[in-house]
């Protein structure tokens, strides 16, 4: 109601209407001053033309009028005037109150004014409609995520198994050490910001930690831009006691997080960490970075990356005020997608040969039967998804017995890789009746950076050797029935027991049997490698239309390995930045390091994966699912630590 009690509406109600049904431009034209409103056919076409509405009434009138609203937009109640907008370029957010201030008390934005001007209620409908389409497109496009890319033939191979809790991810742990002036109590508030912010520049330089993953549950899954990383989210501090034991608190956290999946990819990245401060005067000196990670971006060889551009940027001393982006633990993020790593297949080709395609199909479709006669598979380690928990054991060896491993490696013309393939087959051939397991399958794990080229077409920052993506992929080993049957003999044959006192004459004899292991496959790595993008897994990948009911089909057969390997060299725990000073005082470094994957729940039974330190000692780390015999595992794990001491022990002079 106005001043003199009457509606300002009240004229258009008492108004002569035609005797035939009038339409919404009649009622148009019939208005007063119509000279002066846009008309509803511009308004509803072209949408340059600025539209307004100011209504003067009290607050009772205004309950009415916000009857007419469509579109799911109400007009706003309080005050003596209501304003809608609309404009090419300028599409508003809300429709203001009193057209001055916006609800939360900031001027509105976004809002073209006209000045005061009656309507019908149908100009005023649609003013309404307009604005509210416009609301809700705006809303709309700010709710749904920015997709940077579709994910990678092998991205979309780890979110399957991921999404299906079949497999998880890794986590790579280093002990950094603290310069002095970082160590004490009164300095740990500067010693978290530091290393939080060379964490928060590490996430900058690497994209793929700072997406988001949508549409897992799909044929299409896609990587989108984030707004913020809020590390309370990612980043956990725990501060051991001093009665505490820093490896065991490692084992626990290892144990405790690399099976944990990442249930909100769509609105963080898929990566946490946790960081261990031992207490006292020793542990001061100390930090245990725990990196998790998702599989789907991030691969092994990415993991230690991560640590050594860490590593740099801890070493940097740059000050931790000027990272602006970073601030109250929470890094705000611009153009995730303008140095976004490529799909590996959209810079290079994986061509496949009929003969390793068909080989491939028999392999994936023949039935489970097939499996079971070839004796391969390991039908000794069933396949079920719960309860899905990772075992752990990890062992290390000190930096002199590992020179002594690796000149022997080099002497016998295998890696440390293709040794740890010879005890693995040793110990299970040993352990399993040929009944139970004929012959044995396992897998190697290799990167494919050294095949994908540098500074491609498009994208010349991209150098895969320093970015933090998932190029992976894996070479299987067959060790068949003969093979097997004669390993088995020479076991039997070797002279000496297994008790201590006979040891070392009985491992004298089978160490020539694990080289020939280790040899044979070490030269189908090399074979491999020699393919560089022919004859890839990779290649094989871009068949699979669904890998989601392709690996549920997994569920119901045999396990197609025993065992597999993941040995990812060697971390430099010594970088220091070009162009900053050497100064010990306040240098970080890196002491250790210790790598593990997730167990898997229809792939290999066991993981084996091994990293050093450079100049530093080996880490070797079993990963297993419950439902694996542990005795088996055990065994394994005793065999591995011993046949490694004593090749670390051998006199090479006396050689």
């Amino acid at each position: 109601m106005n001043g003199n009690g009457r509606s300002p509406f009240a004229t258009c109600r008492r108004r002569q209407r035609p005797t035939r049904r009038a339409t919404p431009a009649d009622r148009d034209n019939n208005a007063p001053n119509n000279a002066h409103r846009p008309s509803v056919a511009a308004m509803q076409t072209d949408p340059g033309t600025r539209l307004a509405a100011v209504v003067d009434r009290p607050a009772a009138r205004a309950r009415s009028v916000a009857a007419l609203t469509t579109g799911g937009c109400t007009l706003p109640l309080p005050g003596e005037s209501v304003e809608g907008a609309c404009c090419r370029g300028a599409a508003p957010r809300r429709i203001y109150v009193n057209d001055t201030m916006a609800p939360d008390g900031t001027a509105p934005s976004r809002v073209v004014r006209l000045g005061s001007q009656h309507l019908t209620s149908y100009q005023l409908r649609v003013v309404i409609a307009m604005v509210a389409s416009s609301h809700q497109s705006l809303d709309k496009a700010e709710a749904s995520p920015k997709a940077i890319r579709s994910l990678s033939w092998s991205e979309l191979y780890q979110a399957a198994v991921h999404l299906l809790g079949q497999y998880v991810g890794a986590v790579i742990s280093c002990r950094y050490a603290i310069p002095s002036h970082l160590q004490g109590e009164d300095a740990d508030a500067q010693l978290r910001l530091t290393f939080e912010t060379a964490l928060a520049r590490t996430v900058l330089d690497h994209p793929l930690l700072q997406c988001g993953v949508i549409d897992e549950d799909s044929p299409k899954p896609s990587f989108i831009e984030l707004d913020a990383v809020d590390f309370a989210n990612h980043v956990d501090w725990v501060t051991l006691n001093a009665s505490d034991d820093l490896h065991g608190a490692l084992r626990s956290t290892l144990e405790a997080g690399v099976g944990r999946n990442y249930p909100d990819g769509a609105t963080r990245p898929g990566w946490r960490m946790v960081v261990l401060r031992p207490s006292g005067r020793d542990g001061a000196a100390v930090l245990e970075a725990v990196f998790f990670y998702n599989h789907i971006a991030v691969d092994g060889m990415s993991g230690k990356i991560f640590h050594e551009s860490l590593l740099n940027h801890l070493n940097s001393h740059d000050p931790p005020e000027q990272l602006q982006s970073f601030q109250d633990r929470v890094l705000r993020l611009v153009d995730t997608a303008a140095r976004f790593p490529p799909a590996p297949e959209t810079i290079v080709t994986y061509p496949v040969s009929m003969c390793f395609f068909a080989g491939a199909l028999w392999k994936a479709f023949r039935p489970n039967f097939f499996a079971v006669r070839e004796g391969l598979s390991a039908a000794w380690a069933p396949v079920r998804l719960q309860p899905y928990k990772t075992n752990l054991r990890v062992f290390t060896v000190d930096s002199g017995p590992l020179s002594n491993i690796l000149a022997l490696c080099r002497g016998n013309k295998t890696t440390l890789t293709g040794l740890l393939h010879g005890i693995a087959l040793l110990s299970f051939a040993k352990q399993l009746d040929p009944a139970t397991a004929p012959g044995f399958a396992a897998g190697t794990a290799i990167d494919m950076r050294r095949a994908t080229p540098k500074a491609p077409d498009g994208y010349p920052w991209y150098d895969p050797s320093r970015t933090v993506c998932n190029i992976l992929s894996t070479i299987h080993h067959h060790f068949d029935k003969r093979l097997v049957s004669d390993f088995r003999r020479s076991l039997e044959a070797a002279p000496g027991t297994d008790d201590r006192e006979g040891n070392t004459l009985r491992m004298d004899a089978l160490a020539p049997l694990i080289w020939s292991a280790a040899q044979r496959t070490r030269r189908e790595i090399e074979a491999a490698l020699a393919l560089g993008n022919r004859d890839n897994m990779l290649g094989l990948m871009k068949y699979a239309s669904d890998w989601r009911a392709m690996m549920r089909a997994q569920e119901f057969k045999p396990r197609g390995a025993s065992w597999a390997v993941s040995n990812i060299g060697v971390i430099d725990g010594d970088a220091t930045p070009e162009g900053t000073d050497d100064d010990d005082d306040r240098r970080w470094s890196i002491e250790a390091s210790t790598f593990t994957m997730s167990a898997e729940a229809a792939g290999a039974a066991v993981h084996i994966s091994a990293i050093s330190v450079r100049g530093g000692e080996l880490s070797v780390e079993l990963a297993w699912q419950d439902v694996v015999d542990g005795a088996v595992i055990k065994q394994l794990g005793d065999n591995l630590e011993k046949w490694l001491a004593y090749f670390g022990s051998i006199d090479l002079d006396a050689c």
